[in-house]
C-alpha cells in the first residue's frame, strides 16, 4: 500500500470512529426528555401552595426504566410517580411538582431523575414567598347540601406569617345566600398573630350557587388581597319524625301504682323539628317532656310514659305527637289489677362509680331477657328497691339500669330472678 493510500485508510477510520463516539453521545444525552426544564412557582402566600406537571419522555429506541425521582430544595415535593418505572420507546409519564411554602423567601431547588443507564436528568425549581405573608385557611369551603331556610357556617383562621403587623382594610362576600361576620375594618394582626371570620350559608331557594369571601389587608404600604373559592348547595326542606317503639305494652300494673316506658322520638328529616301540640287518650295515660321539645336533624331524645290505673281492667290509647310539618303515633296499652299478694321482693345492688349520677331504675319483666317493665317513675337515689306489686304463683326477672342527670342510660345490669309462691 502506498503511503497516500495509507493515510487515506487511516483518515477514514479516524471520521468513522468519531462519527461513532458522536451517534453514541447523542444517543446517551438523549435518552429521555424532560418538559418543561425548569419550573417557576411564581410568588405563593404561607399557608397556600402551588403545583406544575412534568412530563418523561423515552426519546430513546428501546426499553429503559427511571431508577429514581428524588426532589431537593426546602417546600418542595414531588407526587404521582413510583420507581422503578419501565417505559417503552417513545412513551410519556407525568408526575407532580409541588411548592407549599410554610416561611418568607425566596426558594431554589430540583427534580433529578436518574435513569437505569445512569443518565440524570436535573428539572430546576424555584418559588417565592413574600415577607409580609397573611394566610386565611382553609384556602376553599364546601357547605354541602343545605336545606332551604337552614344555615350551615364555617370558621375561618386569618395568620399573620410576616415580621410587622398587618390591618384588615376590608372585607366582602359574593354569591346568593352567603355572609360574612367578624374580621371588622381595622382590625389589627401582630406578628404571628391570628384572628378568626365567619362565613354563613343560608339557602333561600334550591339549587347550587359559588361564591367567594375575599378580604384586603395593608402590610408595610402594600395591599394584600386573598380571596376564599366557596360553594353549597339548596335543597328542599324535609321533617320527619319517628317514634319508637310505635306500641307500648304496660301489661298488668296495679291499681294505685305506675309503670313507666321510655318512648324514643328522632327527627328522621333535614332540618329541625318543633313540637308543637301532644295528646294522650287512655285512662291513666301520661307523658311528658314533649312540650316544645325541639330536634335537630339525626337528633333523638328519650321521653317518659308512665300508666297508672285508678281502676280494674283492660285500657288501651294513644299518643299523638305534632310538629310544625311531622306527625307521629304511638299505641297505648295496659290493664289495671288489684294486688293479691302480700309478698314483696327486696332488690339491692352496689353503687356507680360514675359521677354525675341520678339514679337507678328497676326493670321487670316475667320471660327470662326481658322485655322489661320500669317499676319506678323517678330515678331510685338509694341502691335497694322492694316491689310490692308481685302476684303469686309467678317467677320475675330483674335488671337495674344506671342513670345520669343529663338521662344517659346506662346497659342493664346482670339479670336476676325471684319465684312468688
Amino acid at each position: 500500500m502506498s503511503k497516500k493510500s495509507c493515510f487515506a485508510f487511516l483518515v477514514a477510520v479516524i471520521e468513522l470512529l468519531l462519527f461513532i463516539s458522536a451517534g453514541s453521545a447523542a444517543a446517551a444525552s438523549t435518552q429521555i426528555t424532560v418538559s418543561p426544564t425548569s419550573v417557576s412557582f411564581g410568588t405563593v402566600n404561607v399557608g397556600s401552595s402551588a403545583q406544575q406537571s412534568i412530563k418523561i419522555t423515552n426519546s430513546s429506541q428501546t426499553v429503559l426504566a427511571i431508577r429514581s425521582v428524588s426532589v431537593s430544595g426546602s417546600y418542595f415535593a414531588i407526587t404521582g410517580i413510583a420507581t422503578p418505572l419501565p417505559m417503552r420507546a417513545g412513551a410519556s409519564f407525568s408526575f407532580t411538582a409541588k411548592f407549599t411554602p410554610s416561611a418568607a423567601g425566596s426558594q431554589t431547588g430540583k427534580v433529578a431523575i436518574v435513569t437505569s443507564s445512569g443518565e440524570t436528568v436535573d428539572v430546576a425549581l424555584s418559588g417565592n414567598t413574600p415577607t409580609n405573608t397573611v394566610s386565611i385557611v382553609p384556602t376553599s369551603a364546601s357547605f354541602g347540601s343545605v336545606p332551604v331556610g337552614s344555615t350551615n357556617s364555617q370558621t375561618f383562621t386569618v395568620t399573620n406569617h410576616g415580621s410587622t403587623t398587618v390591618s384588615v382594610l376590608s372585607k366582602s362576600i359574593f354569591g346568593t345566600g352567603l355572609s360574612i361576620s367578624g374580621l371588622a375594618s381595622g382590625l389589627q394582626i401582630g406578628s404571628g398573630q391570628s384572628s378568626t371570620f365567619n362565613v354563613a350559608f343560608k339557602p333561600a331557594q334550591t339549587g347550587a350557587i359559588t361564591g367567594s369571601a375575599s378580604v384586603d389587608f395593608s402590610a408595610s404600604g402594600k395591599t394584600v388581597g386573598l380571596t376564599v373559592p366557596l360553594s353549597g348547595n339548596g335543597v328542599g326542606a324535609t321533617s320527619t319524625l319517628e317514634a319508637s317503639p310505635s306500641a307500648l305494652s304496660f301489661g298488668d300494673v296495679t291499681v294505685g301504682k305506675s309503670s313507666s316506658l321510655a318512648l324514643k322520638v328522632t327527627n328522621a328529616g333535614n332540618s329541625s323539628v318543633t313540637v308543637t301540640r301532644s295528646a294522650v287518650t287512655g285512662s291513666g295515660f301520661s307523658v311528658s317532656g314533649l312540650s316544645a321539645l325541639t330536634l335537630q336533624p339525626g337528633q333523638s331524645d328519650s321521653v317518659p310514659v308512665v300508666f297508672a290505673p285508678a281502676s280494674t281492667g283492660s285500657v288501651s290509647g294513644n299518643i299523638s305527637i305534632a310538629t310544625n310539618s311531622a306527625t307521629a303515633s304511638v299505641a297505648l296499652s295496659g290493664s289495671g289489677i288489684v294486688a293479691s299478694s302480700t309478698h314483696t321482693v327486696s332488690l339491692s345492688w352496689l353503687a356507680s362509680t360514675s359521677t354525675g349520677m341520678a339514679g337507678y331504675y328497676v326493670e321487670r319483666g316475667t320471660v327470662s331477657g326481658g322485655p322489661y317493665q320500669i317499676l319506678n317513675s323517678s330515678p331510685e337515689t338509694g341502691t335497694s328497691y322492694v316491689d310490692s306489686t308481685v302476684q303469686n304463683g309467678t317467677e320475675y326477672f330483674y335488671v337495674v339500669v344506671a342513670v345520669s342527670t343529663g338521662g344517659q342510660e346506662s346497659k342493664p345490669s346482670g339479670q336476676v330472678s325471684a319465684i312468688i309462691p
